[in-house]
């Protein structure tokens, strides 16, 4: 496996790229972005399924330990593209701090000088919440890593907890087999399986455009633009393609990436005259629906009077 691999994992931070396709890697961006596969172009919309913990199919749950007492659970299955990796405390913890490596050799589990674990090294890492989902293409596992396979799956997590009723905060890692001379670190495994029924649907929130003044902003000179989620800090995944057609944003999906009814509001676009000045709501709510006089799919338009916006959309992935 690469040692500089590239993971999918949700948040926003970087810095600019110009506009590109969902089929190519975003230029001059300073934070990894992870592409989805290329699929067949599918009508955005609500599926049936759980939000959250998939319905049909059965993640594998694996106690998150603070000095043997159980803070949380992680929650490890596999789509037929993704490893779904999710964080989630319990009625006495917050989870605050998740940090997670994910491979096939230990031997590149990020270790300082005398074998120990360093958290602080490890690609994925989010915070700020009590739940928590990484998105992890199978390619990006090692090289050549499908899920077909049947190969084992090692899962190094490290999760910052604080106790509701004290405030009390601790350090803890995922039930598995210790790892490092002087460590109470742990790696933990998961076989992926082959899905046969729908696992259900999972939030997210979704911008597109380049980076300017820590937000993204789409540029109406450059055309089509990457819809991206990010799954972790600096850490993104393009799932579709924005454009602008006489004035309209038209929202394009990749399979298995639609709008959610579940978060609201769904679109919400922020004109801009300088990225680097405060920008002006100019619409908050659903996207518009698809009309034969226009033939757009998903879009939000006409729009006019400045040079840069922010579109902020609520999506999720189902399967």
């Amino acid at each position: 496996m690469k040692s500089n691999i590239i993971y999918g994992i949700i948040l926003v931070l970087g810095s600019s790229f110009w506009g590109c396709k969902s089929d190519q890697i975003l230029p001059d961006f300073e934070t990894d972005i992870v592409l989805a596969p290329e699929w067949n172009q599918e009508a955005p919309g609500l599926k049936n399924g759980a939000i959250g913990i998939p319905a049909t199919s059965s993640p594998h749950e694996i106690p998150i330990l603070h000095k043997d007492i159980e803070v949380g659970t992680m929650y490890v299955m596999n789509s037929p593209e993704y490893l779904i990796v999710r964080f989630e405390g319990n009625t006495s913890y917050h989870l605050e701090l998740v940090q997670l490596w994910v491979g096939t050799d230990i031997s590149e589990l990020p270790s300082n000088s005398v074998n120990n674990p360093t958290p602080g090294r490890f690609p994925m890492t989010d915070s700020g919440t009590n739940n928590f989902i990484f998105l992890i293409p199978q390619h990006q596992i090692s090289d050549d890593f499908l899920f077909s396979d049947g190969d084992r799956v090692l899962l190094a997590a490290h999760v910052e907890t604080s106790n509701i009723q004290t405030g009390e905060r601790g350090s803890a890692w995922s039930e598995g087999t210790i790892v490092g001379p002087k460590s109470n670190a742990t790696v933990s495994e998961y076989t992926p399986v082959l899905p046969t029924l729908g696992g259900g649907c999972y939030p997210f929130t979704a911008n597109c455009g380049s980076l300017e003044n820590q937000n993204l902003h789409f540029d109406t000179a450059h055309g089509t633009q990457s819809i991206l989620v990010s799954t972790g800090k600096n850490t993104w995944l393009a799932i579709g393609s924005l454009y602008f057609d006489s004035s309209n944003f038209i929202f394009n999906f990749d399979q298995d990436w639609m709008f959610t009814t579940i978060l609201t509001p769904t679109v919400v676009i922020t004109g801009y005259d300088n990225p680097d000045q405060k920008g002006d709501v100019i619409y908050s709510g659903p996207p518009l629906k698809p009309n034969e006089s226009t033939n757009y799919n998903y879009y939000y338009g006409p729009v006019d009077g400045y040079s840069y916006y922010t579109a902020e959309l609520k999506v999720q992935y189902c399967f």
